[in-house]
């Protein structure tokens, strides 16, 4: 084998067409060990971790289900022809969206790998998802809101809910805020409340935009903090909206069994995080300065005109005919 690459080097100079990165010369074996897709996966997930540039908490949510996918692949992915192969089981497996965004996250992948001199190919470069436009909820209507917490209000096994519900519907604040808001972070009176952390997948960490703001509280969900202040007499790190455990709420299990049981009884369609999005809709709709509901809210002001826009000017076509 060494003399054979000799050789192969030594044609090479005499013939002007000398490698000078060696690349071509590496040994086999070295060659099939970089090209193992698992492997380079596992060490992209690590870098990424060691730098700083993702949470253990998106590699729960985002990186891991990649690896997942790769494995129930089982399959080579070297070639340009391989990506293509690939491509199709991956829609086929979970739809255009989801195939879309594990895409993209591979295609990052080979390109950190090339970086790295792990690859010489990018399988996946090129390859695109189109994703067909679907239409979203509707945003809850008031009255509509207002049967799903006298829902919450009046069930036997879930009306521990009833504020946590009523809070989303009221601040439009993103779920994992309110799971994480603390007694320490409302004023004496109840009339206001500050928004600085979430918490998600087992994790505590800011809000998303990485920036807090302070909430006024209405008058109704202030009268029932107050009322849970008088029951529980809470410390201040106590959670306002904790489990029925005591601990912080799992949104996964809250929208698959409460939430999921009382969209049912009232025969309605609708994620938790609708109620945020009927809140923002209201506010609108109502008048308010786009700007300021983008403060209350959270959004960043790009957000709030790209996914409200429709909303913030509203048209009327004239009749032509």
């Amino acid at each position: 084998m060494a003399e054979k690459k000799a050789r192969e080097i030594e044609l090479d100079m005499l013939s002007g067409n000398f490698d000078r990165s060696l690349k071509k010369y590496k040994p086999e074996s070295l060659a099939t060990k970089k090209t193992d897709v698992l492997s380079l996966w596992e060490r992209f997930t690590v870098y990424k971790l060691k730098t700083g540039k993702i949470s253990l908490a998106t590699q729960d949510s985002t990186y891991n289900p990649v690896l997942s996918t790769l494995r129930r692949y089982g399959k080579s992915l070297v070639t340009v022809d391989d990506g293509q192969h690939f491509l199709a089981w991956l829609t086929g497996q979970n739809g255009e969206s989801y195939a879309k965004k594990q895409l993209v996250l591979l295609n990052a992948m080979f390109k950190w790998a090339i970086g790295q001199d792990l690859v010489s190919v990018n399988p996946v470069e090129g390859l695109t998802i189109k994703v067909p436009p679907r239409q979203e909820y509707e945003a809850f209507t008031k009255e509509q809101g207002q049967l799903i917490l006298e829902a919450f209000s009046r069930n036997p096994y879930y009306r521990h809910y009833y504020p946590f519900v009523l809070a989303l519907f009221s601040l439009g604040c993103r779920p994992g805020e309110l799971i994480a808001l603390q007694w320490r972070h409302l004023t004496e009176d109840f009339s206001q409340a500050w928004i600085g952390f979430s918490y998600s997948r087992k994790t505590l960490k800011a809000t998303k935009t990485n920036k807090s703001r302070t909430l006024p509280i209405p008058e109704t969900l202030r009268q029932v903090l107050y009322s849970l202040s008088l029951e529980r007499h809470p410390l201040p790190d106590d959670l306002v909206f904790p489990s029925p455990e005591g601990k912080y709420i799992d949104l996964h299990n809250f929208r698959n069994r409460a939430w999921k049981k009382i969209m049912g009884e009232l025969e309605q369609k609708g994620h938790p995080y609708l109620a945020r999005h009927s809140f923002v809709s209201h506010l609108l709709h109502e008048g308010y300065n786009p700007i300021t509901v983008a403060r209350l809210s959270g959004h960043t002001k790009e957000v709030m005109f790209k996914n409200y826009a429709h909303q913030i000017e509203k048209v009327t076509l004239p009749n032509f005919y």
